[in-house]
């Protein structure tokens, strides 16, 4: 189903125009989140609310949260995204590696393991 062919609310079209705007097109997993619109708003509005500027939270670790969770999530789609954004702030490979097993690694500070 393309995002053309539904009536999406105009609120799901702006989110879907930032997508555009920042990947190139509409996400997949947006057109999916999408169907439930006031979800995928909250859901928008959580991330946006996470990913502010005044977060208390470094932009790189903000980041390694957002890789975990898409790891617990099982979406590789989001991993791969997030672990590209990651690299783009400064977090190393040998990090974003480290992060499935983050209880063992020697990577991992102790700030890393309470955020995730």
């Amino acid at each position: 189903m393309k995002s053309e062919t539904v009536k999406y609310p105009w609120y799901v079209r702006l989110l879907f125009w930032f997508q555009i705007r920042r990947y190139g097109s509409v996400l997949r997993s947006a057109e999916i989140w999408a169907r439930t619109p006031k979800v995928y708003l909250a859901l928008a509005f959580l991330y946006g609310m996470f990913e502010r500027k005044s977060s208390p939270l470094s932009p790189a670790l903000r980041t390694l949260v957002c890789v975990k969770v898409s790891q617990i999530n099982g979406c590789e789609f989001c991993v791969d995204i997030n672990s590209a954004l990651a690299l783009k702030r400064g977090v190393s490979e040998q990090k974003l590696r480290a992060l499935s097993n983050y209880k063992s690694s020697f990577e991992c500070s102790g700030i890393t393991i309470l955020a995730t």
